[in-house]
C-alpha cells in the first residue's frame, strides 16, 4: 500500500479525536496536492511537507522532524516501551502516555530542585 494511501486510513477517523489540529507535518514521502487537498476536505488541516534544505549532503537536522525522532528516542529509552509486544493498540497507547509523563514529572522535578 502506498504511504499516501496508508496516510489517509490514519488520519480518517482524527478529527474527532483531535479536533484542535491544524498542522501536519509529513515526510517528503508524503508531497502531492492530492493528499494535501484531502487533508483540507476531511479535516481542515494544512499538511505541511518537511522537506530537506537544497545543497545539503549526509545528516542534517531538520527542527521539526527533530522533534519528533527525539520523542521516539525518549520513548524507546523505557523499558517496556523498547518492543511492541502488545496485543491491543490501546495498551500500547497507555504505555505511550505512562511513559511521557514519567519523562514530564522527572523534567519537573529536575527543574524545581
Amino acid at each position: 500500500m502506498p504511504e499516501t494511501q496508508g496516510a489517509r486510513r490514519l488520519l480518517a477517523g482524527l478529527n474527532y479525536v483531535v479536533p484542535r489540529l491544524k498542522i501536519l507535518w509529513a515526510d517528503s514521502a508524503y508531497r502531492g496536492k492530492a493528499l494535501a487537498d484531502w487533508c483540507k476536505v476531511v479535516g481542515d488541516w494544512d499538511l505541511e511537507v518537511v522537506e530537506r534544505t537544497p545543497g545539503t549532503q549526509g545528516f542534517a537536522v531538520r527542527p521539526k522532524r527533530w522533534s519528533v525522532e527525539r520523542s521516539f528516542d525518549w520513548l524507546s529509552r523505557s523499558q517496556r516501551m523498547s518492543k511492541d509486544d502488545e496485543r491491543k493498540v490501546q495498551t500500547s497507547e497507555t504505555l505511550i502516555e505512562l511513559a511521557m509523563i514519567r519523562l514530564l514529572v522527572a523534567r519537573r522535578r529536575w527543574r524545581t530542585s
